[in-house]
């Protein structure tokens, strides 16, 4: 029997070699997993991770799981109104995101619901629901945020809610919801 153009027949012994190769999970550019390279199940985890942490108050758990070089960017659509919005990059930028949110809002609940990965993204999907510290309205909404990986580490986070409802709910003449 001819072998296909490509292949070869192997030799004596390498069965086994061949069936680890074929065992080992392949990336969609069809190179197999090496060294510093996440699974999809490995960054859905560090996601479950940072938020477990950040609803406990330990944002420097939250922090390790980026990249110095991070691309933050909280609630699209809300800047120029909730301080802690708008585009940020690098470590010490999103750090302060965190100050400025735990200066701003009280979570009542905060809910991550269903992950989706695929290839380096992992999108979370859930609903929190807060109160803001200086006017005392509440909001809820549910919330998408996607996150990409990089060698085990988010190099860019994006955060979509309901922005309408933050934009009045942080307005000084907020109507509640």
């Amino acid at each position: 029997m001819a072998t296909p153009i490509g292949l070869r027949k192997a030799a004596p012994g390498e069965y086994g070699r061949l069936i680890m190769l074929l065992s080992e999970p392949v990336s969609s550019s069809g190179s197999t997993r090496t060294e510093g390279i996440m699974s999809e199940a490995d960054n859905v985890q560090r996601v479950k991770d940072a938020f477990a942490a950040f609803m406990v108050g330990d944002i420097p758990s939250v922090l390790a799981q980026l990249d110095p070089s991070i691309d933050w960017q909280g609630v699209i659509g809300t800047e120029g109104v909730l301080p802690q919005s708008g585009r940020r990059h690098g470590m010490t930028a999103v750090q302060e995101f965190f100050r400025l949110v735990d200066e701003t809002v009280e979570f009542a609940s905060f809910e991550p619901k269903e992950y989706v990965a695929q290839g380096d993204t992992v999108v979370a999907m859930g609903h929190y629901t807060g109160l803001v510290k200086h006017n005392g309205h509440t909001f809820g909404s549910p919330w998408v945020m996607a996150f990409t990986f990089r060698n085990g580490r988010v190099v860019r986070f994006r955060e979509f809610a309901d922005s309408a409802q933050l934009v009045r709910a942080f307005s000084a003449a907020a109507v509640e919801v």
